[in-house]
Order: structure tokens, then sequence, then C-alpha cells
């Protein structure tokens, strides 16, 4: 009996931890530099490995965001061997890595990374300096950075958000979409973000009306024909797009009314679809955040 009841209490702390760890969440990217002296496929390297240490602590690896790991490298010494059939170079990396945000500026942790390694030539030692790098090393600084930005965005939600209207209000769509999307899901605050990303993506879908329409049809094909019709409802009359949408949304009547007969159960079906049209816009608005971190000149990310 006992026994068991050790059994359940150690299942209930090892839920405990994990429900903890998912309320804290937050997902993260790596970004480069335009004047990192590595060459592309080293920083691959560098950007796995750092990913790596990172999701080795319970922080999820993303594409783009606005939370990046920023690695600035630099050669603090470099030696070459000569004799025997080929030259050894010993090459030692010193790797200051700042995790920040790109929309607001904050800077939430330096970890400061040193490695060593060796190869034929100066890129294969670095190369093999990076993959020297061990992850539990740096388990505690990445736990701390994690903490601070979960701290950060519990206490700076409404500023966040106003940032963000702020952005939108003078039609910077992509920086207020941007910066919504790096808030963690998970936070308890995150409805207000989600309502705030609806928003703006509403305001913004003029500009954004291929992305709707991209939604729609896929809505269509699914014959999810109410989702396809309110997220085409959402297309302005004046954008580029809206002559696609039109033709769109008559086909999607003509095989309403030949498939939709009963209005009880167009009712319930729209009930429903107002919770995948939230859904849709804010995926769309993932997008629309990724697409804006790609076309950064300070940074490069690589995926």
């Amino acid at each position: 009996m006992n026994k068991a009841i050790s059994i359940l209490l150690l299942l209930f702390v090892a839920l405990t931890i994990n429900a903890e760890n998912e309320a804290e969440q937050i997902h993260i990217s790596v970004a480069m530099s335009q004047q990192c002296p590595l060459d592309n496929n080293t920083k691959t390297l560098l950007k796995n490995k750092l990913l790596s240490l990172a999701t080795h602590n319970g922080v999820a690896a993303t594409e783009c965001s606005a939370i990046v790991m920023v690695p600035e490298t630099s050669i603090v010494n470099e030696s070459l061997i000569e004799g025997g059939m080929r030259n050894i170079h010993t090459v030692e990396l010193q790797l200051s890595v700042i995790i920040n945000n790109i929309i607001t500026g904050t800077v939430f942790n330096t970890v400061n990374i040193s490695c060593k390694g060796n190869g034929y030539s100066k890129t294969e030692a670095q190369r093999a300096a990076i993959k020297n790098i061990k992850e539990a090393d740096y388990a505690l600084s990445i736990d701390v950075t994690k903490q601070k930005i979960v701290s950060y965005y519990k206490s700076n939600t409404k500023s966040i958000i106003s940032k963000a209207n702020t952005l939108a209000h003078q039609q910077q769509y992509d920086e207020a979409l941007t910066l919504l999307a790096s808030y963690p899901e998970s936070l308890p605050e995150y409805f207000q973000v989600a309502s705030a990303i609806r928003d703006i993506f509403h305001k913004s879908q003029t500009r954004y009306c291929q992305q709707l329409l991209m939604s729609a049809r896929s809505a269509y094909a699914q014959r999810d024909m109410t989702t396809a019709s309110e997220l085409l409802s959402l297309i302005d009359a004046t954008s580029d797009c809206a002559i696609d949408a039109r033709k769109l949304q008559q086909a999607i009547k003509r095989d309403a009314d030949n498939v939709y007969n009963n209005e009880i159960a167009l009712e319930r079906e729209s009930r429903q679809a107002k919770e995948r049209i939230a859904t849709a816009s804010i995926n769309a608005a993932r997008d629309v955040a990724v697409a804006y971190c790609k076309r950064q000149t300070k940074y490069v990310f690589f995926w």
C-alpha cells in the first residue's frame, strides 16, 4: 500500500512539474547578424546547437519569432600545428548570445559560451568547437532567461497590447502582429492578446486579403462552407482580391443551397464556425509575423 501511494505521489509531482513547464512555454528562434564571420553551413550548425540548448531546457524552437537568440561570434585564440601528413588548426571561440525581442528591443539575458575545436582547416575547427558545446553547462542560464521572458510578458501584457495598437494605428501591421505573436500562449493573459491579434488582423485584412482568400479556398475544398463564407466576409470590397472573393462566395452559395436546407443545421454550423474563424485569423497573423521576420535586414534567420 505504501509503495502504491509513493508511486502515486511521484506521478503527481511529475504531472505538476510538467504542467508548470507547459504554463511557462515560450517559443524562440535564432537570428544571425549580417556581419557574422561564419560561413552558412557553420551558421546552420550553430543555430541547431543553440536551439538544442534551448529545447533541452524546456524552450520551444520556432522558425521565426520576435524573441530571438543572436550569437555574436569572435575568435579569441587560434593556432596551427604543422607536421605529419596534414596541418591541424585549433580555434577557440567566444559566443555572446543575446536573447532579446527584436520589436521592442528588450534584452532578456546574455549567455556567454566558450568553446574550442580542432580540424584540418579553420572552418573545420570552428565547426568542431560548436559541436563541443555541452547543453548541460548552460542549463541554468537558459532557465534564468526563460523565467525572465515569462516574467516580462506577465508584467507587460497591457503595454505590449498598447504598443501593438499604436503600431497598427500607424499601419505598421506586420510589426504589431509579430509583437503579439511572440506572447506565450500558455499564459493566462493570452486571451487578451488573442483578441488584440484578431482585431488588428481584421483592420489589416485589406492588406492581407490573399491570406484570407487562401484560407477560404482551403475551407471550401474541405466542404466547410460556413467557415469559407465567414472568411470571405472579412475581405473588403475595395481590396485587390475582392473579385475572386465574390466568385468563390457565389460558388459557396450554390453548393450551400444544394447541401444545406436545414436552417437549424446552418445556425449550428455558424456558431461552430466562429471559433474556427478566430483560429484561422490567429494562424494567418502568425504567417504574417514569420514573413516579417524573414524580411529583416539587420538579422538573418536560418531554418
